[in-house]
């Protein structure tokens, strides 16, 4: 709501299922405030697969293609819509300052958005290795896939000095493959043109992103390692004067 509020206009669609707490009693209570924030819950009596396992793959497919045909069919009906942010809101778990409003909006104001040179920008997840150290690491680093380095690696993702531990600090957009790290900013056009496959045994972003990829989005996805997305509550950050990746 803070981050929407700077936006000549804008729309919520949150999808919850299954939930056994008070989620939908507290998401009807703001829907009823903002006529904008819509929301669905469903009891679609899913299985709790986790990790890797393909049952999971394929739930999370579908769930994300359930939210994708929603958005769709809105934007398809309203024009005028520019931009999808396809988040995670498990990140508010960190606190309401997971997303910061400044690195959100400084991606819209770089010269590749003006120049029209993406079709996805996610963002550069961070969360700590709970090592009693000031370890940090990617945070979706699974579904985080570059040329060279576009195989599966879940088994090592967290734990690959190039990869899962690799911190972005520079200011530069970095090409990718795939990624998601909590949020990412679509292009409609370029996101209608495909689906979540929930046939396939990998991340969900990895065959929505391969599919783009091959359909006009080739060289247009990329990483914003400013955009960073904090999944943990006191992650430190400062800005530094040299651009180097460490």
């Amino acid at each position: 709501m803070m981050i929407a509020r700077h936006f000549k206009d804008y729309h919520f669609f949150l999808l919850e299922n299954d939930s056994e707490d008070a989620t939908a009693h507290w998401l009807r209570v703001v829907s009823k405030k903002d006529p904008k924030f819509e929301h669905k819950s469903e009891r679609l009596m899913l299985g709790n697969e986790r990790s890797t396992e393909r049952a999971r793959f394929k739930r999370m497919a579908d769930l994300r293609n359930r939210l994708r045909d929603w958005i769709e069919s809105f934007v398809r009906q309203n024009a005028g819509w520019d931009l999808i942010v396809m988040l995670d809101i498990d990140i508010f778990k960190a606190g309401p300052f997971a997303v910061s409003t400044h690195s959100f909006f400084s991606a819209l104001g770089r010269p590749e958005t003006y120049a029209n040179q993406w079709d996805m920008l996610c963002s550069n997840g961070i969360h700590s290795l709970k090592t009693g150290h000031d370890h940090f690491s990617m945070h979706d680093c699974f579904a985080f896939r570059t040329e060279g380095s576009d195989w599966w690696n879940a088994e090592n993702c967290s734990s690959d000095k190039e990869v899962g531990l690799k911190l972005w600090l520079g200011y530069d957009l970095v090409p990718v493959h795939s990624c998601f790290g909590g949020m990412a900013f679509y292009k409609p056009d370029a996101l209608f043109r495909c689906r979540y496959d929930p046939a396939v045994f990998d991340c969900e972003h990895v065959t929505l992103h391969q599919c783009m990829r091959e359909h006009g989005s080739e060289n247009r996805m990329f990483m914003d390692q400013l955009l960073t997305v904090n999944y943990d509550a006191f992650v430190h950050q400062s800005c530094l004067p040299s651009r180097g990746d460490l």
